[in-house]
Protein backbone atom coordinates (compact mmCIF):
# COMPACT_ATOMS: atom_id res chain seq x y z
CA UNK A 1 0.00 0.00 0.00
CA UNK A 2 1.00 3.20 -0.74
CA UNK A 3 0.73 6.34 1.08
CA UNK A 4 0.40 10.01 -0.46
CA UNK A 5 -0.42 12.49 2.52
CA UNK A 6 -4.17 11.93 2.79
CA UNK A 7 -5.03 9.33 -0.18
CA UNK A 8 -4.10 5.39 0.00
CA UNK A 9 -3.99 3.52 -3.04
CA UNK A 10 -3.97 -0.55 -2.58
CA UNK A 11 -1.48 -2.26 -4.86
CA UNK A 12 1.91 -2.93 -5.93
CA UNK A 13 4.36 -0.72 -7.94
CA UNK A 14 2.71 2.77 -9.58
CA UNK A 15 3.63 3.53 -12.97
CA UNK A 16 1.60 6.42 -15.44
CA UNK A 17 2.22 10.08 -15.26
CA UNK A 18 1.34 11.45 -12.08
CA UNK A 19 -0.30 14.93 -12.59
CA UNK A 20 0.70 18.46 -11.43
CA UNK A 21 1.41 18.90 -7.90
CA UNK A 22 -2.07 19.47 -5.80
CA UNK A 23 -3.95 17.88 -7.74
CA UNK A 24 -6.18 15.26 -6.52
CA UNK A 25 -4.89 11.67 -7.78
CA UNK A 26 -7.39 8.99 -9.03
CA UNK A 27 -6.91 5.62 -9.76
CA UNK A 28 -6.83 5.13 -13.71
CA UNK A 29 -5.54 1.68 -14.08
CA UNK A 30 -4.44 -1.17 -12.06
CA UNK A 31 -1.38 -0.43 -11.23
CA UNK A 32 -1.68 3.61 -12.33
CA UNK A 33 -2.92 6.79 -10.64
CA UNK A 34 -3.18 10.07 -12.48
CA UNK A 35 -3.79 13.52 -11.62
CA UNK A 36 -5.31 16.93 -13.17
CA UNK A 37 -5.17 20.77 -13.22
CA UNK A 38 -8.86 20.57 -13.03
CA UNK A 39 -9.20 18.95 -9.35
CA UNK A 40 -6.87 20.57 -7.46
CA UNK A 41 -6.52 20.62 -3.46
CA UNK A 42 -4.53 23.37 -1.95
CA UNK A 43 -3.20 21.69 1.85
CA UNK A 44 -2.70 25.72 3.00
CA UNK A 45 -5.68 26.81 2.74
CA UNK A 46 -7.95 22.78 2.43
CA UNK A 47 -9.61 24.46 -0.60
CA UNK A 48 -10.66 21.60 -3.05
CA UNK A 49 -10.78 23.50 -6.45
CA UNK A 50 -12.64 22.10 -9.56
CA UNK A 51 -13.05 23.56 -13.16
CA UNK A 52 -15.76 21.77 -15.21
CA UNK A 53 -18.81 20.42 -13.71
CA UNK A 54 -19.88 18.30 -10.52
CA UNK A 55 -22.80 15.97 -10.80
CA UNK A 56 -23.81 14.25 -7.83
CA UNK A 57 -26.50 11.69 -6.33
CA UNK A 58 -26.54 12.46 -2.80
CA UNK A 59 -26.13 15.63 -1.19
CA UNK A 60 -23.19 18.12 -0.50
CA UNK A 61 -22.67 19.66 3.11
CA UNK A 62 -20.70 22.65 3.69
CA UNK A 63 -20.61 25.36 6.37
CA UNK A 64 -19.77 28.11 4.23
CA UNK A 65 -20.71 28.69 0.20
CA UNK A 66 -18.68 30.87 -1.40
CA UNK A 67 -20.59 31.93 -4.73
CA UNK A 68 -18.33 34.81 -6.27
CA UNK A 69 -19.49 35.23 -9.85
CA UNK A 70 -23.16 36.54 -7.93
CA UNK A 71 -22.28 39.57 -6.70
CA UNK A 72 -23.91 41.66 -8.94
CA UNK A 73 -25.60 39.12 -11.00
CA UNK A 74 -29.20 39.15 -12.23
CA UNK A 75 -31.06 35.94 -13.20
CA UNK A 76 -31.15 35.62 -16.56
CA UNK A 77 -31.65 32.00 -18.72
CA UNK A 78 -27.61 31.96 -18.32
CA UNK A 79 -27.53 31.91 -14.68
CA UNK A 80 -29.48 29.68 -12.80
CA UNK A 81 -28.44 30.67 -9.25
CA UNK A 82 -27.79 34.45 -9.39
CA UNK A 83 -28.85 37.24 -6.28
CA UNK A 84 -31.53 39.35 -7.28
CA UNK A 85 -31.58 43.48 -6.54
CA UNK A 86 -31.98 42.87 -2.62
CA UNK A 87 -29.22 40.44 -2.46
CA UNK A 88 -31.87 37.25 -2.22
CA UNK A 89 -30.55 33.74 -3.42
CA UNK A 90 -32.98 33.60 -6.96
CA UNK A 91 -32.72 29.74 -8.27
CA UNK A 92 -34.20 29.45 -11.75
CA UNK A 93 -34.92 26.54 -14.26
CA UNK A 94 -34.03 27.24 -18.04
CA UNK A 95 -37.42 28.31 -18.85
CA UNK A 96 -37.65 31.39 -17.11
CA UNK A 97 -36.22 33.58 -14.50
CA UNK A 98 -39.69 34.82 -12.68
CA UNK A 99 -41.81 33.45 -10.26
CA UNK A 100 -44.38 32.84 -13.28
CA UNK A 101 -41.62 30.63 -14.87
CA UNK A 102 -40.45 28.10 -12.74
CA UNK A 103 -37.93 30.99 -10.55
CA UNK A 104 -37.85 30.27 -6.88
CA UNK A 105 -36.85 33.20 -4.67
CA UNK A 106 -35.50 32.61 -1.05
CA UNK A 107 -35.92 35.57 1.13
CA UNK A 108 -36.48 36.45 4.78
CA UNK A 109 -38.82 39.56 5.93
CA UNK A 110 -38.84 40.57 9.41
CA UNK A 111 -41.97 41.30 11.34
CA UNK A 112 -42.34 43.29 14.47
CA UNK A 113 -45.69 44.66 13.81
CA UNK A 114 -49.21 44.49 11.69
CA UNK A 115 -47.95 44.17 8.14
CA UNK A 116 -49.78 43.45 4.56
CA UNK A 117 -47.56 40.66 3.13
CA UNK A 118 -46.31 41.04 -0.22
CA UNK A 119 -46.24 38.30 -2.80
CA UNK A 120 -42.12 38.82 -2.98
CA UNK A 121 -42.73 37.51 0.47
CA UNK A 122 -40.96 33.47 1.00
CA UNK A 123 -40.76 33.71 5.03
CA UNK A 124 -42.25 36.16 7.03
CA UNK A 125 -40.03 35.81 10.77
CA UNK A 126 -41.79 37.42 13.62
CA UNK A 127 -40.74 38.72 16.53
CA UNK A 128 -43.78 40.76 18.04
CA UNK A 129 -43.87 42.48 21.68
CA UNK A 130 -47.69 42.65 20.94
CA UNK A 131 -50.29 41.42 19.19
CA UNK A 132 -50.58 41.65 15.70
CA UNK A 133 -51.90 40.95 12.51
CA UNK A 134 -50.69 39.39 8.86
CA UNK A 135 -52.84 40.58 5.82
CA UNK A 136 -52.86 38.82 2.88
CA UNK A 137 -53.07 39.96 -0.97
CA UNK A 138 -55.75 38.38 -2.81
CA UNK A 139 -55.15 34.18 -3.81
CA UNK A 140 -55.46 35.75 -7.39
CA UNK A 141 -52.14 37.84 -6.78
CA UNK A 142 -49.76 34.68 -6.14
CA UNK A 143 -48.96 32.60 -8.91
CA UNK A 144 -50.72 28.99 -8.43
CA UNK A 145 -48.52 27.12 -6.34
CA UNK A 146 -46.79 29.77 -5.11
CA UNK A 147 -45.81 29.43 -1.35
CA UNK A 148 -44.84 31.25 1.95
CA UNK A 149 -44.20 31.21 5.09
CA UNK A 150 -44.93 32.52 8.65
CA UNK A 151 -42.94 31.72 11.28
CA UNK A 152 -43.14 33.06 15.43
CA UNK A 153 -39.25 33.50 15.53
CA UNK A 154 -39.58 35.39 19.04
CA UNK A 155 -41.26 32.14 20.19
CA UNK A 156 -43.90 34.13 22.23
CA UNK A 157 -47.15 33.61 19.85
CA UNK A 158 -48.78 32.42 22.79
CA UNK A 159 -48.66 35.82 24.66
CA UNK A 160 -48.81 37.65 21.61
CA UNK A 161 -50.92 35.53 19.03
CA UNK A 162 -49.97 36.12 15.58
CA UNK A 163 -53.25 36.51 13.13
CA UNK A 164 -53.25 35.67 9.78
CA UNK A 165 -56.04 37.26 7.73
CA UNK A 166 -57.28 36.95 3.90
CA UNK A 167 -58.21 39.50 1.68
CA UNK A 168 -62.71 39.41 1.64
CA UNK A 169 -64.10 36.08 1.52
CA UNK A 170 -61.56 34.54 0.44
CA UNK A 171 -60.08 31.65 2.79
CA UNK A 172 -57.42 29.16 3.88
CA UNK A 173 -58.49 25.81 4.24
CA UNK A 174 -62.38 27.53 4.84
CA UNK A 175 -61.10 29.95 7.35
CA UNK A 176 -61.13 33.65 6.61
CA UNK A 177 -57.99 34.13 9.84
CA UNK A 178 -55.79 31.49 11.33
CA UNK A 179 -54.00 32.42 14.60
CA UNK A 180 -50.90 30.93 16.16
CA UNK A 181 -50.70 30.59 19.29
CA UNK A 182 -48.10 28.04 20.41
CA UNK A 183 -43.88 29.34 20.96
CA UNK A 184 -41.92 28.81 17.86
CA UNK A 185 -45.25 27.86 15.70
CA UNK A 186 -44.95 27.85 12.03
CA UNK A 187 -47.13 27.86 8.92
CA UNK A 188 -46.81 26.99 5.45
CA UNK A 189 -49.36 28.26 3.25
CA UNK A 190 -50.11 28.41 -0.71
CA UNK A 191 -52.48 29.91 -2.70
CA UNK A 192 -54.06 27.75 -6.17
CA UNK A 193 -53.84 31.54 -8.08
CA UNK A 194 -57.86 32.42 -7.93
CA UNK A 195 -59.29 32.88 -4.70
CA UNK A 196 -58.24 30.06 -2.20
CA UNK A 197 -54.88 29.42 0.30
CA UNK A 198 -54.55 26.29 1.63
CA UNK A 199 -52.35 25.04 4.60
CA UNK A 200 -49.66 21.69 3.29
Amino acid sequence: MGEFGWAYVQGGALTGALGPTGSVLLKTGEKEISGSSRLMFDTSSYALSLSGSLYTSGAITASYLYLPDLIGATAVSSKFLALDSNNNLVLTSSEGTTLGSSGISYSRRAVTSTITASISDTILGVSASSALEIRLPTAGSYQAGQYFTVKDEGGNADLNNITILTTGVETIDGHVTIILESPYSAINIYSDGTSKFFIY
